[in-house]
């Protein structure tokens, strides 16, 4: 499997989608706060993982509404390694085992 972005609700632990591209992804996200108000960037987060299965968080609560909210909808996304920490999801990790 090549790389992906994922969005969850981490409150949940529902997966809502993963995506080829960032821009897909950062779009749905952006929908999400449109339609349920920024407080709910809190409950969700935006991944990218690698094609070796190593996920790293992007975002999430105010950063997250801050790249919906900024010129990321208008250019194709770019995953900066370098900025991320690495993460892996609970609920990831309860579908794989």
């Amino acid at each position: 499997m090549g790389a992906y972005f994922s969005l969850w609700d981490v409150v949940s632990g529902n997966f809502i989608g993963d995506f080829d591209n960032g821009q897909a992804a950062i779009q749905l996200a952006a929908d999400l706060i449109a339609g349920y108000g920024q407080a709910y960037a809190d409950r969700i987060e935006l991944s990218w993982t690698s094609a070796k299965e190593e996920t790293q968080l992007i975002a999430t609560g105010p950063a997250l509404v801050a790249l919906v909210s900024g010129p990321a909808l208008k250019r194709p996304y770019r995953v900066r390694t370098v900025a991320m920490r690495r993460h892996r999801h609970p609920a990831r990790e309860r579908i794989a085992s």
